[in-house]
């Protein structure tokens, strides 16, 4: 009885270990400048794969678009119809539908596809992670229907366990 008792006791504080506690993430990011045919800037770009090692995993790529003199200084805002990573051969990393809203003032867009498995998240951030990868972005404004840039500053951000604060 008094060990049931104690068991019921610590329930509370097993659940709240069991939740959030050991919630992480890895994430690969690259980044690089998107420039039209003159070289003049017109935007700052970024992907992403990330991997939330909880139960069950989760994996996703983004790319996403900003610019960081706000919404009037940027030209592409609402232009974009659709974004694709390509491995530094070419070859489709993945196509990243436009469907995502703006996430802030200062994003042109945020654009997300979820990943199927571990294996694919391994190999968008193995591509990402070798500062090669293209990001192509095509838009319906005049002359610039196709953009692209690549995406060279690569860093790699790993999972940071959490200790449960009731342990």
């Amino acid at each position: 009885m008094r060990r049931s008792l104690m068991l019921l006791a610590l329930l509370p504080t097993m659940a709240a270990c069991s939740t959030d506690c050991s919630t992480t993430t890895n994430v690969a990011t690259a980044a690089g400048t998107i420039r039209d045919v003159a070289g003049v800037a017109l935007a700052s770009a970024d992907a992403a794969a990330s991997e939330e090692m909880r139960s069950p995993e989760r994996w996703a790529l983004r790319a996403s678009i900003w610019t960081a003199s706000g919404p009037a200084g940027a030209p592409l805002k609402g232009h974009i119809i659709a974004a694709r990573l390509l491995y530094p051969s070419g070859m489709l990393l993945y196509a990243v539908p436009a469907t995502s809203s703006i996430v802030t003032p200062y994003y042109v867009t945020s654009l997300q596809v979820v990943l199927p498995n571990a294996g694919a998240y391994a190999s968008a951030r193995d591509a990402l992670m070798s500062g090669r990868v293209k990001l192509v972005l095509e838009t319906d404004l005049p002359g610039l229907e196709r953009l692209e840039t690549t995406l060279t500053d690569a860093r790699y951000q790993p999972a940071e366990r959490r200790r449960c604060p009731y342990t």
